[in-house]
């Protein structure tokens, strides 16, 4: 059995004639404090969020310092919720995000807090196995200690992700649905106490795609013209193949600016098939674009680069 793989065949070259503005260049570059609680409680964490402007395409990568005190959610957006572990005693941290832009601007914000440990509570992580096939079922259990009347409420995101049987109790069993093939699963429980307010476990579980024969598409595209002057529209077009045919096509992905060092960074357009994209770039310089075709099966694969900047 050989996966059905998606493939990734273009690299495309845009190079400005003329320089930018201001707003788009280093000197417009803004990026403001981090903002959020100085102080959180243990299992409970808090909200962060950051503001940054003055260039297209701002990626954001939260994490905490010391390493193993917690776990973020939605750690690559503006605005992210941080859930700290269980500690000993109040500790301090510091909740860092790094910021670039494909200007090729970055710079790391910090913010010193507190964790502050609840006397008595003694809640765990949510354990059970990661990853799960899409065929399967697992049981997934949390413990909580130090009051009583508790609560349990499990989901999952997204909400179609999968099937969970007893929502309500200490342990639940969790079985994925074949949309979640290739993708990863936020399965959550909230719980409720006599003694504490509701607080909230994540688990991230990675559901492989199946192994199955198959043709793979190719992913081409082309571009009306190979120079271009800034904050003019660019046009793209996707013409992608596939030997299973059209319809078996079912997402396209483009990176308008790739650079290794950041790794493949997707647009993501309103429609998951836009096939004529117009991009507006507010930098000048080489560019190097990036297409993903992606099957039926949602296979995902590393995406060779063929073409080197300043060719």
């Amino acid at each position: 059995m050989q996966d059905k793989i998606l493939q990734i065949s273009i690299s495309l070259i845009l190079i400005f004639a003329i320089s930018c503005s201001e707003s788009g260049g280093a000197g417009g570059f803004v990026v403001g404090k981090i903002e959020g609680p100085d102080s959180i409680a243990e299992y409970y964490g808090g909200t962060y969020r950051i503001e940054a402007s003055g260039d297209s395409e701002i990626s954001y990568n939260w994490r905490i310092t010391p390493e193993n005190l917690g776990n973020f959610f939605n750690p690559n957006q503006p605005i992210t919720s941080f859930e700290p572990d269980s500690v000993e005693e109040a500790t301090t941290a510091y909740i860092s995000v790094d910021i670039s832009s494909p200007g090729g601007l970055s710079l790391t914000k910090s913010r010193k807090i507190t964790v502050e440990n609840i006397e008595g509570l003694d809640y765990g992580k949510i354990e059970g196995p990661t990853p799960l096939n899409s065929d399967s079922s697992a049981v997934y259990s949390i413990e909580a200690n130090g009051s009583t009347g508790f609560n349990f409420v499990w989901t999952c995101f997204p909400a179609d992700a999968g099937a969970i049987s007893e929502p309500n109790r200490d342990r639940t069993s969790f079985t994925p649905s074949e949309f979640s093939r290739g993708s990863d699963i936020f399965l959550a429980v909230a719980i409720n106490s006599s003694d504490y307010p509701e607080f909230h476990r994540t688990l991230i579980i990675s559901v492989p795609g199946d192994s199955q024969p198959g043709n793979p598409p190719t992913a081409m595209a082309e571009v009306d013209k190979t120079t271009a002057t800034a904050y003019k529209g660019v046009p793209f077009h996707d013409v992608s193949t596939d030997p299973d045919g059209e319809q078996d096509i079912v997402k396209l992905e483009w990176d308008f600016d790739f650079r290794e060092v950041l790794g493949f960074r997707a647009y993501e357009p309103l429609n998951p098939l836009e096939r004529h994209p117009i991009h507006h770039y507010s930098t000048m310089g080489v560019k190097r674009i990036q297409l993903k075709a992606i099957d039926s099966l949602m296979s995902h694969y590393p995406y060779p680069s063929k073409t080197k900047a300043g060719e």
